[in-house]
């Protein structure tokens, strides 16, 4: 808050942002032994919780009441081509989503295909229920999972299981905003001037005209 006549340069106004959602996203490797494998995901989505609720004045922020179900679609791996074996992609899309405990289950669905060479060899969609894992405010979450000989197939002989990597998410920190001075009379605008001339205040400095100011007076 500024007074009407400015006198003096007001202190830059700081900020801290931090997030209230995590960010997710989902890689996949290509575990074949035989390097003529390759393999091609797709249309990878993720159900997650619709709302919640939050309390903004609280010393610390967490999330409750959780309903309904959203699916978030995380798009293509490798979209531009196939993983080779040994390699891994991550889906073309990292989604926000609203933090949960631990109890919070997810569906995950994904389309796979196997190729041989130039022959595709399989190709299935697969479920994989995910649970056990939370989220917290601010932090990245990479799915993780291993896509090999064993559980490619539409009757695979093993499971697929994705293990979380976690990543802090960056938080931005003392935001300095543009100083703005409100002028509504030519005595403010003088008071401005002659702090740009003495140095209390910066020469760059916006200022904004709340209407028709008379300079008739002004030398």
């Amino acid at each position: 808050t500024t007074p009407t006549s400015v006198t003096a340069e007001p202190d830059a106004v700081k900020f801290q942002f931090n997030h209230l959602l995590s960010k997710v996203k989902f890689t996949f490797e290509n575990g074949f032994v035989n390097d003529n494998n390759t393999i091609v995901i797709s249309n990878v989505q993720m159900t997650a919780p619709a709302k919640a609720t939050i309390d903004l004045t609280a010393d610390e922020y967490a999330w409750t009441n959780h309903a309904d179900v959203v699916t978030l679609a995380m798009g293509d791996v490798a979209a531009a081509g196939r993983v080779a074996a040994g390699s891994s992609a991550s889906t073309d899309n990292e989604r926000l989503t609203i933090p949960a405990g631990a109890n919070q289950e997810y569906t995950v669905t994904f389309n796979i295909q196997q190729w041989q060479g130039d022959v595709l060899a399989s190709e299935a969609s697969k479920t994989i229920t995910i649970n056990g894992v939370e989220l917290l405010p601010g932090r990245g979450y990479n799915f993780k999972a291993t896509i090999n000989e064993q559980n490619v197939a539409d009757n695979p002989l093993y499971d697929i299981e994705f293990e979380v990597a976690v990543d802090e998410w960056e938080q931005d920190q003392n935001v300095e905003t543009e100083i703005l001075y409100t002028v509504d009379s030519a005595q403010d605008l003088i008071a401005i001037a002659n702090g740009i001339n003495n140095g209390t205040i910066e020469s760059d400095v916006t200022v904004v005209l709340t209407g028709d100011i008379d300079l008739s007076d002004i030398t």
